[in-house]
């Protein structure tokens, strides 16, 4: 099977030899060491082949494996040559000769009966070699699982059983408890904080944001009024702009009442002041 896949390697034209397979196949297994090969059966070392000779398993894989592929070749050339048979009666019978259409046809029962033949024993050799490949896959598993066992077995010896374990686990425990309990004896040294003295933080931030949003609105007010009386254009008078004085010193009275302040007095004293400055 070998030979016969390889023969033409090297080209068409060219046919290697019996002698050239043989040096060939002792050069890979003695100096590269890349198959066994024992003069009958070739196989390819992978890397997790410790064998060094080609056992009776892997000789009657080999085997099984060639006559396979010989009865793939019959099964093929039995079916081009019922082809071929077929074409001969039907030239025949165009030709009107029945001899040579009988003796075509006679022929043909013949391949295919062989065929069917070679077919079920091609189909039987599959099955088995189907079979095989599984076993070998079986024992591959089989041979991983041994090896992982060990090396779980090695594991498990330097853990030192279940007692150590659970004696490990039990201390980690105790000392996250014993941070959580001097994180708390730290968190209660912390400084502690008056809230009231926070309150009244905040309500004077309160006051002061409500003071500059009362200056703001009073300065808007004043910008609108001078724009105002830019596009009416309007020309004042003397008094009229001391009005308008007397009636900005009053807005910024009004805008700067203090918190403390009666509103009640100071609001009648802005509205004297606004009314004397109108008259």
């Amino acid at each position: 099977m070998f030979m016969l896949q390889f023969a033409h390697i090297f080209g068409e034209e060219t046919l290697l030899s019996t002698t050239d397979f043989n040096v060939l196949l002792t050069f890979l297994s003695r100096d590269r060491n890349i198959i066994l090969y024992d003069g009958k059966t070739v196989k390819f070392r992978d890397a997790s082949d410790t064998t060094d000779r080609i056992t009776e398993e892997d000789a009657s894989i080999a085997s099984l494996k060639a006559t396979i592929a010989r009865l793939t070749l019959q099964v093929s050339t039995l079916s081009e040559k019922i082809k071929e048979l077929t074409g001969n009666a039907q030239n025949a019978l165009a030709n009107k000769n029945r001899i040579l259409a009988l003796s075509s046809l006679r022929l043909r029962k013949l391949a295919e009966r062989n065929l069917q033949q070679r077919t079920d024993t091609l189909w039987q050799l599959e099955e088995v070699y189907s079979k095989v490949e599984q076993a070998a896959s079986q024992v591959d598993i089989v041979r991983v699982m041994q090896a992982s066992t060990g090396v779980l077995r090695q594991l498990n010896s330097q853990l030192g059983g279940v007692d150590k374990v659970e004696d490990i686990v039990e201390e980690l425990r105790k000392e996250m408890d014993n941070v959580d309990e001097l994180g708390g004896v730290i968190n209660e040294a912390g400084p502690v904080i008056d809230e009231t003295k926070l309150d009244d933080e905040l309500k004077e931030l309160e006051d002061q944001e409500r003071e500059a949003r009362e200056e703001k609105d009073a300065e808007e007010t004043r910008k609108r009024l001078a724009e105002l009386e830019k596009n009416q254009g309007v020309i004042k008078t003397p008094a009229a702009r001391a009005t308008d004085n007397d009636l900005e010193e009053s807005i910024d009275k009004l805008s700067q009442m203090a918190i403390g302040d009666n509103p009640t007095a100071r609001a009648k004293q802005s509205t004297k002041a606004l009314a004397e400055t109108i008259e």
